[in-house]
C-alpha cells in the first residue's frame, strides 16, 4: 500500500472518528425504529399437521413402493385441488369468522384467494407422506382451522376413492360386456367356419397328404389286381379254346372214323416208343415261363406262383386224359412197324367200341371246362368289384386332392378372420382381471378396508411466531444505523471546504508548504470540551441502557418473542 492510500485510510478515518456522534445517534434512531416496526407488524403464527398415505396388503391395486410413488404424488395433489377449493375455504372462513377485516373490505373470492396463497401450504415429505401447513395470527383458530383442513382431506380422499372405485368398476364391467359379446360372435364366426372347410383346413394338410398318398396306393394296387385278373382270364380263355378244340376233334373223328375206318390216322412216336396225337404244347409253354419269371420275384407261397402251379397241373392233366383218350381210340387201328402199314383184320363191333370211349374222354373234359367257367365268371365277378372299389378310390382321391388344393386358400381366409381375434381375447381376459380388481377394490373401499390417509401428527398450538422475527428486525436496524450514521459523516466530511491535509492545500496554492503548525487549545476550551463529550456519552449510554430496558420489559411481558 503507498503513501497516497495510507493518506487516503488516514482521512477516512478520520471524517468517521470527528462525525461519531452522528454515527451513534444513527445508530440509536434505526434500533428505536427496528423494535417500533417490530411492535407494529402482526405476528403470524404456523401450525403443522403430518398426513401419511397408509398402504393395506389387502389392496389388489397396491404395487410397490417405487412404482406407486408417482401415483401417491399425483393423489395428494388431486386432493390438494379438492380441499383448498373455494367450496371448502369459504366453509372454513365462514365457520371460525376468519380474517373479518379483510372480508369487511375485500370480497369473498379475494379473501379464498388470499387465503390459499399465503396462509395454507401443501408440502410433499419423504416417502408417502406430507405437510399441511397453516399460517395465520390466531393461534386458537389456527390450531382448529389445521385440524379441520386435515380432515378434509381424508374426508375427501375417502370420497374421492368411493366415487372413483365404482365408477372404475362400472366402467369395467360395461367395457366387459361389451368385449364378451364382440368375443362371442368371433368365436362363432370362426367355429362355423371351421365347421364348413374343417378337412381343408391347414392343420389337416398332412392327415390329407397321407391319406392322398395312400389312396394313390391303394388305386395302383387295384389296377394290378385287375391286370392279374385279366391274365388269368386270358389263360382261363385259352384252356377251355383248347378243351373245346379237343372236343370238336374227338367229334369230328367220330363222325368220320364208319366212313374212312381204314383210313390211317396222323400219329407221332413218342421218346418212349408210344404212338400218341399231335398236340400243340405252346400253352402249357408259355405257363411254365410265366411260373418260372413268377418265382423268380416271389416266394413258393405266393398266390400269384401258386395260381400258375395249379393252372399248368389242370393243362398237364386235361393233356394226359386227351392223350389217354386218343390213344384209346387208336388201340383200334393198325400198328405201325418199320414204315410198313400192315392190313388188319376189323370185326364188326369196333366201331360201336371206338364210340363209347370217345363219350367217356368226352364226358370227362365237360366237368372242367364247367369248371373253368365257374373260374371265369369269378374273375369277371372280381374284376367288376376291383373296377367298382377303383372308381370310389378315384372320387376320394378327388376329394382329397380337392382337400389339399384349396388349403391355402382356407389358410389365407383363416388368416384374415383370426387377424384380431387374438388382440380381442387378450383384451377380454386383461378386462376379466380389471374387473375382479375393481369389484374387490370397490368392497374395501366401501368398508374402509383399503390405503387411505392417516393422520400421524395433529396440529399443535403454535408458540413462537414464524414473523416477524425480533432479531434479524433489531441486526437489520443496527446495521442500518450504522450504514446510515456513516453515509452522512463522510457525505459531511466531502463537503466541507476546509484542507485536511498539506497535499491538498499544495495542490490549491501551486506552492510548496514549508511548514505546519498545530491547533492549539486553551485549558477552558479542553475543560469545555471533556465535559461535552462526556454528556454526550453519559447521554448515550443512558438512551441505550433505557432501549434494552424496554426491551427486557416486553420481552417478559410477551410483546417480545424471541
Amino acid at each position: 500500500m503507498d503513501q497516497k492510500q495510507l493518506q487516503q485510510l488516514q482521512q477516512t478515518l478520520d471524517i468517521f472518528l470527528s462525525r461519531k456522534k452522528l454515527i451513534l445517534s444513527c445508530i440509536l434512531l434505526s434500533t428505536l425504529a427496528g423494535l417500533a416496526v417490530y411492535l407494529k407488524t402482526p405476528k403470524m403464527y404456523e401450525t403443522t399437521s403430518l398426513i401419511m398415505y397408509q398402504r393395506q396388503s389387502i389392496n389388489p391395486t397396491a404395487t410397490a413402493h417405487g412404482d406407486d410413488q408417482p401415483q401417491t404424488r399425483e393423489m395428494i395433489s388431486t386432493l390438494t385441488e379438492q380441499v383448498t377449493s373455494r367450496t371448502n375455504l369459504e366453509e372454513l372462513i365462514t365457520q371460525f369468522d376468519l380474517y373479518p377485516e379483510m372480508r369487511a373490505k375485500l370480497p369473498m373470492q379475494d379473501v379464498v384467494d388470499r387465503m390459499r396463497a399465503d396462509y395454507i401450504k401443501i408440502k410433499p415429505e419423504k416417502g408417502d407422506v406430507f405437510k399441511v401447513i397453516l399460517v395465520g395470527a390466531d393461534q386458537n383458530k389456527l390450531v382448529q382451522v389445521t385440524n379441520a383442513l386435515t380432515a378434509k382431506f381424508i374426508e375427501e380422499d375417502l370420497r374421492f376413492r368411493a366415487i372413483r372405485a365404482t365408477e372404475t368398476s362400472s366402467y369395467v364391467k360395461d367395457e366387459l360386456d361389451m368385449a364378451k359379446v364382440t368375443l362371442d360372435k368371433t368365436e362363432a364366426t370362426l367355429r362355423d367356419y371351421k365347421l364348413q372347410y374343417y378337412n381343408e383346413m391347414p392343420q389337416q394338410l398332412q392327415v390329407n397328404m397321407a391319406r392322398l398318398n395312400s389312396l394313390q396306393d391303394q388305386y395302383q394296387n387295384k389296377q394290378k389286381n385287375i391286370q392279374e385278373f385279366e391274365r388269368m382270364k386270358l389263360m382261363l380263355n385259352e384252356q377251355v379254346a383248347l378243351r373245346q378244340q379237343l372236343i370238336a376233334q374227338t367229334n369230328e373223328l367220330e363222325v368220320s372214323q364208319p366212313k374212312e375206318f381204314n383210313k390211317e390216322p396222323e400219329l407221332k412216336i413218342s421218346s418212349e416208343g408210344h404212338k400218341t396225337v399231335s398236340t400243340q404244347p405252346s400253352e402249357l409253354d408259355k405257363l411254365k415261363l410265366q411260373l418260372t419269371s413268377l418265382r423268380s420275384k416271389y416266394t413258393e407261397k405266393h398266390p400269384e406262383v401258386r395260381r400258375a402251379i395249379k393252372l399248368i397241373d389242370d393243362l398237364e392233366k386235361s393233356e394226359t386224359e386227351a392223350a389217354a383218350t386218343k390213344a384209346a381210340l387208336l388201340k383200334q387201328e393198325p400198328q405201325i412197324d418199320s414204315g410198313k402199314t400192315p392190313a388188319l383184320p376189323v370185326a364188326k363191333d369196333e366201331p360201336t367200341k371206338q364210340a363209347s370211349s370217345k363219350k367217356n374222354s368226352l364226358l370227362q373234359l365237360n366237368p372242367q371246362i364247367e369248371k373253368m367257367d365257374l373260374q371265369l365268371k369269378d374273375i369277371d365277378f372280381n374284376i367288376s368289384i376291383s373296377k367298382k372299389e377303383g372308381q370310389e378310390i378315384i372320387a376320394e382321391i378327388g376329394k382329397y386332392t380337392r382337400w389339399v388344393n384349396n388349403t391355402p386358400i382356407r389358410e389365407a381366409e383363416w388368416s384374415a378372420l383370426t387377424r384380431d381375434y387374438e388382440e380381442l381375447k387378450n383384451h377380454y381376459e386383461n378386462l376379466v382381471t380389471k374387473n375382479l380388481q375393481a369389484e374387490s377394490t370397490e368392497s374395501l373401499e366401501r368398508r374402509q378396508k383399503g390405503s387411505q390417509f392417516k393422520v400421524i401428527d395433529p396440529a399443535h398450538f403454535p408458540e413462537k411466531p414464524i414473523k416477524p422475527n425480533f432479531i434479524k428486525i433489531m441486526l437489520s436496524a443496527f446495521f442500518a444505523g450504522i450504514v446510515l450514521g456513516g453515509g452522512l459523516a463522510f457525505a459531511l466530511g466531502s463537503l466541507a471546504d476546509s484542507f485536511k491535509t498539506m497535499p491538498e492545500i499544495e495542490s490549491f496554492l501551486k506552492l510548496p508548504v514549508l511548514c505546519a503548525i498545530p491547533v492549539i487549545h486553551s485549558e477552558r476550551l479542553i475543560r469545555i470540551t471533556r465535559i461535552k463529550n462526556l454528556l454526550w456519552t453519559l447521554a448515550f449510554a443512558f438512551s441505550f441502557a433505557c432501549l434494552l430496558g424496554v426491551v427486557i420489559y416486553l420481552w417478559h411481558k410477551g410483546s417480545i418473542i424471541v
